[in-house]
């Protein structure tokens, strides 16, 4: 046992009670022990007071899950918003991707009708090159030919003149030769 002095109330503590039991006059009779309606109003003002609290803390909560369904009501309107505009999006990608598609098509054609167009001015041109060489060869040859059956009917025609001018001056003995005629230099 140990006695303990708080002020003046003498408490004393036992080994079997944790609590300290006062010791002394603890009780001077100017108090009265509760009525059971004493007792029965306080329970009742704390439970007011209570029910006051939780109807404040209900309020609280009511009010914090309004602003959160009314949150909730905004974020579900801009996700809506937001799906349209990536419908939206999408059905735009969708149209350019198809234009790019038709797009890479034609130029894949222009491609193949230019290469092949290519070709063919590259065969047609070395065809006409080759026409051209070709052409020019057998005129000069063809000319080739005729200068020289023009030459042979030249040397022809100068013996059957010489020819002839020989018989002329066999018939003639009196007049002398006539002298070769000479060129002259040109003038400048």
């Amino acid at each position: 046992m140990s006695n303990v002095s708080n002020g003046p109330w003498n408490t004393t503590r036992t080994p079997d009670s944790p609590v300290a039991q006062p010791t002394g006059p603890t009780y001077d009779g100017s108090m009265s022990m509760p009525t059971r309606e004493e007792f029965d109003a306080k329970l009742e003002t704390i439970e007011v007071r209570m029910d006051g609290r939780v109807a404040s803390i209900e309020a609280n909560i009511n009010g914090f899950m309004g602003r959160m369904e009314e949150r909730s009501l905004r974020s579900d309107e801009r996700f809506k918003s937001m799906d349209e505009r990536m419908g939206r999006f999408e059905q735009i990608m969708g149209d350019t991707q198809t234009s790019i598609q038709a797009s890479i098509s034609n130029l894949k054609t222009t491609m193949i009708v230019t290469a092949l167009s290519t070709v063919l001015a590259i065969v047609l041109g070395v065809a006409a090159f080759n026409s051209t060489v070709l052409s020019n060869m057998l005129a000069s040859f063809e000319s080739g030919k005729n200068t020289s059956a023009v030459q042979a009917e030249v040397k022809r025609q100068a013996e059957e003149t010489a020819a002839l001018l020989k018989q002329l001056q066999e018939r003639m003995p009196s007049t002398p030769p006539m002298p070769a005629p000479t060129q002259q230099p040109p003038t400048k």
